[in-house]
């Protein structure tokens, strides 16, 4: 899920929905079921499942309950549902038949995207669809400042590790890293700073930054220095960079370094990369702290603007595994 950001415009037409939700899940969707859920006419936050996932009846009531209630289980008023199923015309009009019947009253629109032609989801079969639009006014405001992929295959690669890897550089990585925490944070925040500023740093420099962040102690100072939203989407950049320097067979920090972009992507309004992030560190441990601490996030849909609350308890529940 993505969470709330009431400076985002209201949907008015179809158009809109279909030409912003690129932007709002961060990837050109397929063979996916998206909502988009407004309250009080502001979107409020935007669920993407597989569209396998929510065949079966389980999977729809899970995903209605989801749209309408509130990470603590409380069901919410003024709300608002738009539905797009992106997938084969007739497996997706089944599934948004369901939700319709689940959701009554609050679905405003329900559209099915095949191919690049989308329908009402009600219209007649046979009958020709419209061309999915691909940008415009509202699609423009909706992405400025957010990555869009172009499908959620480029989201998962922007954070593959590079094939051609050097094993010296493990150990000048290591070496970069202070023994003391406090400084290995400090270590880390240096890094960030120069990414942000253009300083161009060396693939040790990132991989540094992974092994680095493998003591909770050290991520203090990363918790630190993103105070919230602005700051998570400058730093970013550099975490998806440090991940693409980590390969898969340094499995501790690649998890760590995992757990820490997930987070910060999270803190920085951008859900899908979170969930790919959580997703792969979920293979990894599922009992890390940090990764549990997403799994939450994202089971509950959890706003960024918790974060103040959550930046505590990251700070105080740590693990010291040891360096790669």
């Amino acid at each position: 899920m993505n969470a709330m950001n009431t400076t985002m415009p209201t949907i008015r037409t179809p158009q809109d929905l279909l030409s912003g939700i690129p932007a709002l899940v961060g990837f050109y969707p397929n063979d996916s079921m998206v909502a988009v859920v407004t309250k009080d006419t502001l979107i409020y936050v935007t669920a993407r499942a597989d569209l396998a996932d929510v065949e079966t009846p389980g999977g729809q009531a899970w995903l209605a309950s989801r749209l309408t209630h509130d990470h603590n289980g409380t069901r919410m008023t003024g709300l608002g549902i738009y539905l797009v199923g992106y997938g084969d015309r007739r497996r997706v009009r089944a599934v948004l038949d369901a939700l319709k019947d689940m959701l009554g009253g609050l679905v405003r629109a329900a559209l099915v995207v095949d191919g690049d032609r989308w329908w009402e989801a009600d219209a007649p079969d046979g009958i020709g669809g419209k061309p999915v639009p691909r940008g415009g006014r509202f699609a423009t405001i909706l992405a400025e400042g957010r990555s869009v992929e172009g499908s959620r295959a480029d989201l998962v690669a922007s954070i593959a590790p590079i094939r051609a890897f050097n094993p010296d550089a493990v150990a000048v990585a290591v070496f970069l890293v202070p023994d003391d925490p406090a400084e290995a944070g400090a270590h880390i925040v240096g890094l960030m700073k120069k990414h942000a500023s253009g300083e161009v740093l060396t693939d040790e420099d990132y991989l540094s930054a992974a092994v680095a962040a493998q003591t909770g102690d050290a991520r203090d100072h990363v918790w630190d220095a993103i105070p919230d939203k602005p700051s998570a989407e400058e730093f970013l950049p550099f975490w998806t960079t440090v991940m693409s320097r980590v390969p898969t067979s340094l499995m501790r920090a690649r998890l760590d370094g995992l757990a820490v972009t997930g987070m910060v992507a999270w803190i920085a309004g951008e859900g899908a990369l979170m969930n790919v992030c959580l997703e792969e560190a979920e293979q990894a441990d599922t009992q890390h702290p940090l990764v549990a601490m997403l799994e939450h996030i994202s089971q509950v849909g959890l706003p960024p603007s918790a974060w103040d609350d959550l930046k505590s308890t990251l700070m105080t529940d740590h693990d010291t595994p040891s360096l790669v």
